[in-house]
């Protein structure tokens, strides 16, 4: 009797460790920037029948933002990003901003919310610095706020001002860059 039992809760317990999301990796299929969702597919495989997740569909994409600053770019096809499963269900807040919750569902993938965060899972090199850069991956373009607070931009042309068109001539003339003025 004491073994069924404990192979009774051992099943119990693992169905329950399978229901429960708290976070995967994924890769963006496609995003809606009318809405900023994603479809995702998930890398990883069911726990019960070894089967790779179905498509998720129209998950929030979220954006670094604190402290009253803000980096926002749109995911594209291929991406690798973390996806993380909220406690409760996210449904009535994402809508229109209230804490009741409309079902009693938790970890669920329906509550998932995409984190854009690089994973560099295959390329082993490491680029972190002390200063931060917004850079474009595949050109040397870059933004760099240095620790001593002076800024480096590194861009063919740089625009300084919404609609610019005015070439500035820089000090000595030997710059790789052209900077526009408005």
């Amino acid at each position: 009797m004491t073994k069924n039992a404990a192979e009774f809760f051992k099943k119990i317990t693992s169905q329950l460790k399978d229901d429960i999301n708290v976070m995967m990796i994924a890769e963006i299929e496609s995003y809606d920037s009318s809405n900023n969702t994603a479809k995702i597919i998930p890398q990883h495989i069911t726990p019960d029948t070894r089967e790779q997740f179905a498509p998720l569909i129209d998950i929030p994409v979220g954006f670094f933002s604190i402290g009253g600053f803000s980096v926002k770019v749109q995911p594209k096809k291929g991406d690798m990003v973390l996806v993380l499963f909220c406690d409760y269900d996210t449904e009535n807040i994402l809508l229109n901003g209230t804490i009741d919750q409309k079902t009693d569902r938790v970890h669920s993938l329906e509550d998932a919310i995409i984190l854009p965060l690089s994973i560099n899972l295959f390329n082993k090199s490491n680029n972190t610095t002390q200063d931060l850069t917004i850079a474009k991956d595949g050109t040397n373009t870059y933004i760099k706020i240095l620790q001593n607070g002076d800024i480096t931009l590194n861009a063919p042309h740089i625009y300084v001002g919404e609609g610019a068109t005015t070439p500035v001539q820089l000090a000595d003339g030997g710059s790789s860059s052209t900077l526009y003025a408005k």
